[in-house]
């Protein structure tokens, strides 16, 4: 990534053309790169220059359980906003797979996730079907809000599961842990880029204010319902929405220059940063004084 005060000036295009050129003269037929989808201007200038996504089901057609040495080569299994792009001698690019199946796989991913956890613990085995209906619910009204949002906004979206998020998520499981990372809804557009003032930071705002909502409800459905099996599901539906808002809600950028969606919310509107930030920790701390 070039320097910020360079950046604009088509030094990054030149280094992965150089690259490339590099790679092909070597003889490989194949090459891989990482980029994540909301960094433009290196996502556009991959994508542009012949690469595609490059996602799990292919991956195991291609190696099978031996696509997890490839994460682990190229550090992808941390790598939760990252996708793995593909660029071969094909001359036609293969199609990206649907959103339902992405949506549909955090979802299932993140269910097991929860249940395994619980099932540890000695939670009944009836409990998936709760838990499934409670990520189901958590995670469809966050991303389908965010691309109502865009809707209006005039841009397409597409949600895209994180598959190295999901796989640490079952592990993180076993061990009785949890991290809500399993996916993100993208731009469309190739060549739209995101802006820290632009009007689309109403998008990253709805995401973590739905799903404060959602934590809420979960949070006074454990308070008030006596069922056990109802209150070992409304938990954990308090727990995922609350973790998914927070995780929302950090101001961080990351050395590679990922933005997260905390910052882009900062950039945005301090405000609307400040008062999610504050009906957060009211939330959590009548949690602990109740």
């Amino acid at each position: 990534m070039a320097d910020k005060e360079h950046r604009g000036k088509g030094i990054g295009t030149s280094l992965v053309e150089t690259a490339i050129s590099w790679l092909e003269k070597r003889g490989c037929k194949t090459i891989y790169a990482t980029a994540d989808r909301y960094n433009s201007p290196s996502w556009n200038t991959f994508i542009h220059k012949g690469f595609s996504v490059y996602e799990i089901p292919k991956q195991l057609r291609d190696y099978g359980l031996g696509f997890l040495r490839l994460w682990l080569m190229e550090y992808h299994f941390l790598g939760f906003g990252t996708f793995f792009l593909k660029k071969s001698q094909q001359l036609q690019k293969p199609a990206e797979t649907e959103e339902a199946w992405h949506l549909t796989a955090a979802i299932l991913g993140l269910s097991f996730a929860w249940w395994i956890r619980l099932l540890i613990g000695g939670a009944p085995l009836t409990l998936f079907l709760l838990l499934f209906a409670v990520t189901a619910v958590s995670i469809l009204c966050h991303e389908l809000s965010q691309k109502l949002v865009c809707r209006k906004l005039g841009l397409e979206t597409t949600f895209k599961a994180w598959g190295s998020g999901i796989l640490l998520n079952l592990l993180l499981g076993i061990v009785g842990g949890f991290f809500p990372a399993f996916g993100s809804t993208y731009i469309k557009q190739i060549d739209w880029h995101y802006k820290p003032k632009d009007k689309t930071g109403i998008m990253f705002a709805v995401g973590p204010l739905v799903s404060l909502v959602f934590a809420f409800v979960f949070w006074v459905l454990s308070v008030i319902v006596s069922d056990e099996l109802l209150i070992s599901s409304a938990r954990p539906g308090y727990i995922l929405n609350l973790m998914i808002t927070v995780f929302n809600l950090v101001p961080m950028q990351a050395a590679g220059g990922f933005v997260w969606d905390g910052k882009k919310i900062f950039n945005w509107s301090r405000n609307a940063w400040l008062l999610l930030c504050v009906a957060t920790a009211t939330l959590i701390t009548i949690d602990i004084i109740i």
